[in-house]
């Protein structure tokens, strides 16, 4: 009885692979690696929070400023969260009265 070794395979070949279809549906490549500007992503990520692009819960409670003082301890929790509507939905105002 013969044992069977897979050729080996390179991380990525190791993913999930999207379909053909999800591919142009997705408009999917892969991009090259490129340098994070830190200093930019933190700019976003304030202005987003003041403009509530998302919400901030430490500890199940809501974080309302960055002046805000939070404890980070240990067992202290941190959830972002970020709200986006829903696509083909109707708004109240679409409902039909009865």
């Amino acid at each position: 009885m013969a044992t069977y070794f897979p050729p080996a395979q390179t991380e990525q070949e190791l993913l999930v692979q999207p379909t053909e279809l999800e591919k142009v549906l997705n408009c999917y490549r892969l991009r090259p690696q490129e340098l994070i500007d830190a200093e930019q992503q933190v700019y976003h990520a304030l202005e987003a929070f003041q403009q509530n692009g998302f919400f901030v819960l430490v500890n199940d409670r809501q974080v309302e400023s960055l002046d805000e003082e939070v404890w980070l301890g240990s067992g202290a929790t941190a959830s972002f969260l970020k709200l986006t509507p829903l696509v083909g939905g109707c708004s109240l105002t679409q409902l039909p009265l009865k």
